[in-house]
């Protein structure tokens, strides 16, 4: 007879039909906005990128557009001229108006969608964070 474990954390989240996404995945998600943002990143008479700023600018990216849906801030924080590099998505962005666009999309078939910024590291203009993204696939 073979003795079977006790269940973790994603055999309970499998059972609620909820989705835990790899963190490596999502980590691209955000190293992309600081940059392709550029034109609002703060800088001082020096010409020194303002981290703290940078950084904050990436977590309302995560936690606010794509976290609660706020899609005002997508026309807060990214910039007219964004475009998304992003070879593995069929849905290409440019601007924020396509940002809104592809976040609603995403949370028509995530509804409770969260996100939980783990870790963040800048240096320069680059901001990256790892997190950790839950949400239940009413879709399939």
């Amino acid at each position: 007879m073979k003795s079977r474990s006790a269940p973790n954390e994603n055999d309970e989240l499998a059972m609620a039909g909820t989705t835990r996404w790899p963190t490596a995945l999502l980590v691209m998600l955000i190293a992309v906005p600081a940059v392709g943002a550029g034109a609002q990143l703060s800088t001082t008479k020096a010409g020194v990128i303002q981290i703290d700023q940078n950084k904050a600018l990436a977590r309302r990216w995560s936690e606010e557009l794509w976290g609660q849906g706020n899609l005002g801030v997508a026309d807060e924080i990214v910039a007219a001229d964004y475009l998304r590099h992003d070879p593995g998505d069929p849905f290409p962005a440019r601007g924020p108006a396509d940002v809104k666009r592809i976040v609603t999309m995403l949370r028509s078939m995530l509804p409770d969608l969260t996100i939980h910024i783990e870790a963040m590291v800048a240096e320069g203009d680059l901001v990256v964070s790892r997190y950790t993204a839950t949400a239940t696939d009413t879709v399939g």
